[in-house]
């Protein structure tokens, strides 16, 4: 059972925190959290946080909005406005914010009730919750630009889905989860100091692990020597066989035994790769088969410096790009030397909106290409085809004038 929520403060309480917050330069929000028991976006610094139902959570967040608005409403009909405009703007700031989260919170709350118990949903500490079943991402995949938009996505407007976690046999009830689904929220949530929703349900280990399994199993950016490294690891955890496996997971036995033989790269070499995550099933399978045609107690140092070697040329801008990494690793493997061209690569030239970079655009074998980030949605890009059109018209008569 989680442990009971706090006791909601009144809103004249948390009308003065905001005040006093505000108007005072040496209080920031965790001082307003201190009175208020919120902190969405300040490190956790009030363990009675731990275990807050997302019903307790959607009761505070509203009282808190409802006493912001009234302590605008109040500021705003006196004639301080001009005076305290900084001070009312850092408000209006924080009331977005917690609106924000609001939405994202209401939606989630919608959807649990639709698919469940909603008091199955509680905000936990990260410090609550282990990693103990095998491993799917590498260590890469934790500090990639992805999982820093996710980061500034949920400071931004909350999380937007709960992680999956078990309550841990043998712990004390309501102290330590273990997680099976969400481990990159989990890790953004951590870093920005703060609770992390999660879904707490009784797993058996088979659970746990095929609640893992499907949410990686079909994503794009999960690499064949991830899926390698996870099968292999919860062979050895379940004890059963690669058919079982299979039977577990929904997979084809052969693919798992393809899969599986990826494991037969040495540890060194994989980590002497920069992007392991990007060497496809048939790359490493004939890495894997260069390596054991020429064993030898120098095969596996000569791949790790050729990759060495090859990374310095990719530094000095004298080597191809890094997708070309597993060839000159074959290549070593076999004792030869890969031909590498000089790059012909360009560094992206940065397109901003505002203060945000939104794009990067690159130009080769006289065609430019523009490469949008994920801050660019559907919306935005259905605006900018629409206008494209007319801008070039509106350019191309300056150009020619120039």
């Amino acid at each position: 059972m989680a442990k009971p929520a706090p006791k909601p403060k009144t809103r004249m309480t948390m009308a003065a925190a905001m005040a006093q917050a505000e108007s005072d330069p040496s209080l920031g929000l965790s001082d307003v959290n201190a009175f208020t028991g919120s902190q969405p976006f300040a490190p956790l610094d009030a363990a009675e946080q731990r275990g807050q139902s997302m019903q307790d959570r959607l009761n505070e967040r509203d009282a808190i909005i409802a006493s912001l608005r009234e302590e605008l409403a109040a500021r705003s009909a006196t004639s301080e406005r001009p005076a305290n405009a900084a001070e009312l703007e850092k408000m209006e700031q924080n009331l977005r914010r917690y609106e924000a989260e609001m939405e994202t919170l209401r939606a989630l709350a919608n959807k649990a009730q639709q698919e469940g118990d909603i008091t199955e949903f509680v905000f936990l500490d990260p410090s609550q919750i282990e990693d103990t079943f095998p491993a799917d991402r590498f260590d890469s995949a934790f500090n990639d630009e992805a999982i820093q938009r996710l980061t500034a996505d949920i400071a931004a407007r909350g999380q937007d889905s709960p992680i999956l976690v078990r309550p841990k046999p043998g712990a004390p009830e309501g102290t330590v989860y273990e997680i099976a689904a969400g481990k990159r929220r989990l890790a953004a949530c951590r870093t920005l100091g703060r609770t992390v929703l999660a879904r707490v349900r009784v797993l058996s280990n088979e659970e746990m692990l095929t609640a893992r399994f499907g949410e990686n199993h079909h994503r794009q950016d999960l690499s064949a020597l991830e899926r390698a490294m996870f099968y292999q690891n919860s062979l050895a955890m379940m004890r059963i066989t690669a058919k079982e496996l299979g039977d577990l997971y929904g997979v084809d036995q052969s693919l798992i035994r393809h899969v599986l033989r990826l494991n037969r790269i040495p540890a060194a070499i994989v980590q002497a790769f920069r992007r392991p995550q990007d060497i496809s099933i048939k790359a490493g399978l004939d890495l894997v088969v260069a390596l054991d045609k020429n064993q030898s107690p120098h095969t596996e140092a000569r791949v790790i410096r050729a990759l060495q070697e090859f990374h310095r040329q990719i530094d000095n801008g004298t080597a191809h790009d890094l997708t070309m990494e597993v060839r000159v690793a074959q290549a070593a493997a076999r004792g030869v030397s890969p031909v590498l061209k000089p790059s012909s690569r360009q560094q992206a030239l940065p397109i901003f909106m505002g203060n945000k970079q939104i794009a990067g655009a690159t130009q080769r074998g006289g065609r430019w290409n523009i490469a949008f980030t994920a801050d660019v949605d559907d919306t935005l890009m259905e605006a900018l085809l629409q206008r494209l059109p007319d801008l070039l018209a509106e350019i191309q008569p300056e150009k020619k004038r120039a």
